[in-house]
């Protein structure tokens, strides 16, 4: 006689007929499913609530890797999520997700790293010259000497001696407050305030002709000639005592 088998609790499975099958799950239908395929529980389903059985209908048991067959959105292979569930039954929740620091920098997306693949790149992180974004605030390379801090059109790399401040720069004009605007080692060259001739005096300290050095507001250092020129700045010209010999 063919039919199914059912296991009747603690004994042994028995084949029975079609026409016996639904008396005998009358009688045991409360059976311990278990892995044998066989419906012993006489639910009609074979082997199910067992790790062979596909109990959520994702397409996978937990023989298979599902490491929770009771829902139907975790298996092994899925798609992570940000909810808190490992869903890909690798034993990590959320990894790959902006709520992970997946980089172990210490920050995850959520948190503000904008780069979770790379764990020298998180918020605050210093800022380098090798045109990333290291420290996540929007900008790239900003103080190093590859980025222009002040906006004056240069950066360190190319002469800007303060980035900190625009209107120091090469080619900028010098003016006489003791700093060097136009980068070229030399403060207040070209101004009132500098001895840009180095006879020790400046035009503010009474040089009248600042490219001669033999032009000063001092009679013993410059001591007046005859020769069309107000050798010692005193306002007169040639004025000496006596006229050379003719």
């Amino acid at each position: 006689m063919s039919g199914e088998f059912v296991r009747v609790t603690g004994g042994p499975a028995i084949q029975r007929s079609s026409a016996s099958a639904q008396a005998l799950c009358g009688i045991f239908p409360t059976g311990q499913e278990a892995i044998n395929g066989v419906d012993d529980d006489c639910d009609g389903l074979v082997d199910d609530n067992t790790d062979a059985f596909d109990d959520d209908g994702d397409g996978q048991t937990e023989n298979d890797g599902d490491c929770n067959d009771a829902n139907a959105d975790v298996f092994a292979g899925a798609g992570e999520t940000e909810d808190g569930i490992d869903n890909d039954c690798d034993f990590n929740a959320d990894e790959g997700t902006p709520a992970v620091d997946d980089d172990g920098d210490g920050y995850s997306e959520n948190g503000g790293d904008c780069d979770d693949t790379d764990d020298e790149i998180y918020p605050h992180a210093d800022e380098h010259w090798n045109s990333r974004d290291d420290d996540c605030d929007g900008t790239t390379d900003e103080g190093t000497e590859g980025y222009d801090d002040d906006g004056d059109g240069m950066t360190e790399e190319a002469g800007d001696c303060d980035d900190t401040d625009p209107s120091i720069v090469p080619g900028a004009t010098e003016t006489p407050d003791g700093v060097d605007e136009d980068c070229d080692g030399i403060i207040d060259n070209d101004t009132d305030a500098y001895d840009d001739d180095g006879d020790g005096y400046s035009e503010a300290e009474g040089d009248c002709n600042d490219l001669n050095d033999e032009v000063c507001p001092d009679s013993d250092q410059c001591e007046e000639t005859f020769n069309n020129i107000d050798d010692d700045c005193n306002g007169e010209v040639d004025d000496v005592t006596s006229l050379p010999p003719s």
